[in-house]
């Protein structure tokens, strides 16, 4: 599609339905606007991995934690200031050195 070659519209549409545009939208929209479409959704995916990859880290990391932090720490409701950054890194490295002390425990206690 680089305005030499002529259009592959049964894969450009292909490529649209998968990224969730309907046949109908694909027609009523300019090429622009479902390659827009096309980006937007697999921006939408990317950041669905990468939650997807954070849950799965964060469940393997707590059920190494020797002791359990509150519920109340973990789930907060409120919004951290961007000052606040520090606190979130120490207690990251916290959780990463409890893990690492069960991880070292589990070894010795077979």
């Amino acid at each position: 599609m680089n305005g030499q070659e002529g259009i592959d519209w049964e894969a450009f549409l292909a490529g649209a339905l998968g990224a969730g545009v309907t046949a109908l939208e694909f027609w009523r929209m300019t090429p622009g606007e479902v390659c827009a479409a096309m980006q937007a959704a697999n921006g939408r995916a990317r950041s669905e991995l990468k939650r997807s990859l954070y849950q799965a880290w964060y469940t393997a990391a707590l059920t190494r934690i020797k002791r359990m932090m509150s519920l109340k720490k973990l789930i907060r409701d409120d919004e951290r200031p961007p000052d606040d950054m520090e606190q979130l890194a120490r207690e990251h490295e916290e959780m990463v050195r409890n893990s690492r002390i069960a991880g070292t425990l589990a070894k010795d206690n077979p």
